[in-house]
């Protein structure tokens, strides 16, 4: 009866199991915490669910996420949320098709005004020009003024993957920035609700093209802002740089990452004319930048003269970017040469943990000089060098993981798949380790040989996903 947490997932609630587990969690009466994700549940057990989760009142965290929600469940969501709306303050309801019930949604959480975390991503919430000038009728403009009204603790939205376009987005962060001007007005400047680390805008695979109003909405409050991410949108290489250009206006802002992929789309065309413009945005993030701690620019279009740039200020003293930790320039068309020289310019940048430099073209020279990182940082603990086209031998990166200790071994993640011999190289490689270093006693060769296998062949995709 004092259990005050359940997380169930990936389970098929079909007519015999949902009466059961139902009963079971109305039974919970300390119950604050429930996550249903990943459930297979079936028209028929719908029902039975919602009635006995109907009896749970004193959630402060609920969590429905990847399921497809029935109509049935579809429509009971909305009063199960209004009856723990007293002390609900984290609510996630993503990537379970509710586009249809968001009305019913921003209706119920009217009453939620300790709500800080709200998450509504991946529902497909498709907004179309008419719609956002509608006043009425635009499921946008009735959640944003729901946050302006009621939710004045919100400080954490996301709204990835959903077509919220420009228009949608900025209504929405309007309500947000507004609430906390209002915040601190009220505290002589402070903000006493400020949770969460800050506010992070999360923009993703919204349909948003070039407006450079968001930034406008969000200046008055870029010293809350921790992060901003649009990825998989229409953005151009000059709106990323009014960005950057925006941030060095607002020097105490607390941006700390900034990540845009699928860039320069609108600039590159056929006459690729998006250079100088890209090269300007490289040359102010790496010179002004102080608070940047991860810059991932995946699928980009930046080429070997943009990365050229970034590699150059990262060798001056004038570079601010010293404390970067994660950095990503994945499906970038570069070129073994430009990989070499950000390696090289890399190599005093001792904060760095992260690097992804996969499917960059970079070949053997590039594929090396990112090798020879791993002894220079000891913080780097995940190198990306897939689908480079790499055939480097076993003895040369023997030679380099002998310069590591046990402990950085253990903690090293390095990815090479589809890299020609590369992998089977990493094979050989354990093999004649484990025959060479056998001594009877355990010593720091044997572990090594122990340990290499399985901290080596990291070929699946990074389980992490967003920023921070």
């Amino acid at each position: 009866p004092s259990l005050q947490t359940i997380s169930l997932g990936h389970t098929s609630l079909q007519r015999g199991r949902a009466p059961a587990t139902a009963v079971y969690l109305a039974q919970l009466t300390n119950l604050c915490r429930l996550s249903l994700f990943a459930n297979a549940i079936q028209e028929d057990a719908a029902n039975t669910l919602c009635d006995e989760l109907a009896h749970l009142t004193t959630l402060d965290s609920f969590t429905f996420s990847h399921n497809m929600a029935t109509a049935e469940v579809g429509c009971r969501l909305p009063s199960f949320i209004q009856q723990n709306s007293a002390q609900l303050v984290h609510l996630q309801l993503s990537t379970c098709g509710l586009q249809e019930f968001m009305p019913y949604i921003s209706d119920a959480i009217v009453d939620c005004i300790h709500l800080c975390v709200l998450d509504i991503s991946g529902n497909g919430i498709f907004c179309t020009p008419a719609d956002l000038l509608s006043v009425t009728a635009c499921p946008v403009r009735l959640l944003g003024d729901v946050i302006s009204c009621k939710l004045k603790q919100l400080r954490y939205l996301n709204v990835r993957h959903n077509v919220l376009r420009d228009m949608g987005i900025e209504i929405l962060f309007q309500s947000i920035v507004g609430n906390i001007l209002e915040a601190k007005a009220a505290n002589n400047g402070a903000d006493p609700h400020l949770c969460y680390g800050g506010l992070p805008v999360l923009l993703d695979d919204n349909y948003m093209t070039s407006s450079t109003s968001i930034m406008e909405v969000l200046a008055p409050v870029l010293q809350n802002v921790t992060q901003i991410s649009g990825v998989m949108n229409h953005f151009s290489a000059s709106f990323l740089l009014s960005v950057v250009q925006c941030l060095n206006a607002h020097s105490n802002h607390s941006v700390q990452g900034i990540a845009f992929s699928g860039l320069f789309a609108g600039e590159m065309g056929v006459h690729h004319n998006h250079g100088p413009v890209s090269q300007a945005f490289c040359h102010h993030i790496v010179y002004s930048q102080t608070n940047l701690r991860v810059l991932l620019l995946q699928y980009s279009g930046l080429r070997a003269t943009e990365l050229g740039v970034i590699a150059d200020a990262l060798k001056a003293p004038a570079c601010k970017l010293q404390l970067l930790q994660e950095l990503k320039r994945q499906g970038n068309s570069l070129g073994g040469p430009a990989v070499f020289n950000l390696a090289v310019a890399l190599e005093t940048h001792s904060h760095l943990k992260s690097l992804e430099m996969g499917e960059t073209g970079a070949g053997n020279a590039g594929c090396t000089a990112l090798l020879q990182l791993l002894p220079q940082i000891p913080t780097l603990c995940l190198l990306d060098i897939q689908q480079n086209q790499a055939n480097i031998g076993t003895l040369h990166i023997g030679k380099i993981l002998l310069q590591l200790s046990d402990n950085r071994i253990n903690k090293l993640r390095i990815k090479v798949h589809n890299n020609l011999n590369l992998k089977h190289a990493m094979q050989r490689l354990h093999a004649a380790y484990s025959s060479v270093f056998a001594p009877p006693n355990h010593t720091t060769e044997q572990s090594f040989a122990d340990t290499l296998m399985p901290c080596l062949l990291y070929t699946s995709p990074s389980p992490r996903d967003g920023l921070l």
